[in-house]
């Protein structure tokens, strides 16, 4: 986007929240005014705890594939109710709840869905999250 259109895009906004048709060809939705910082990039570190637990989690669910026909039929729908209730987390709690300030829940919910998101293993911190940081602005 050049810097006319990134004026005139900004220009044409409302300030009173009504919604506009958007004109413009954005690539980045996310931030049209950003700009690499100058000078070196940092070095690429490995993050061996990281790469440890990703190695340790994969072997698992090979492990868990090769074991499939020896489960019983009640380990295959528990399987499945974690399933259901760890992604409830990640799409309810963790991306709704945390991420949209219009959805509000109350404290039994908030709590079951941070016990359910933390079975999905997506422990971040969301204000370090630049997707979530623009949708709370």
């Amino acid at each position: 986007m050049t810097e006319t259109e990134t004026r005139s895009h900004r220009a044409g906004k409302q300030q009173n929240g009504d919604a506009m048709p958007e004109t413009s060809t954005v690539e980045d939705v996310f931030d049209d005014t950003y700009k690499e910082k100058e000078g070196p990039k940092p070095p690429r570190m490995l993050v061996w705890r990281n790469i440890i637990l990703m190695t340790l989690l994969h072997t698992g669910a090979l492990y868990g594939l090769i074991v499939i026909p020896c489960a019983s039929a009640l380990t295959l729908a528990w399987t499945a109710v974690c399933y259901l209730i760890s992604a409830l987390g990640v799409t309810a709690g963790a991306h709704r709840l945390w991420s949209h300030r219009s959805y509000k829940a109350s404290f039994p919910l908030r709590v079951f869905l941070a016990l359910a998101n933390s079975m999905a293993f997506q422990l971040a911190d969301l204000r370090a999250d630049k997707v979530v940081m623009f949708q709370r602005r």
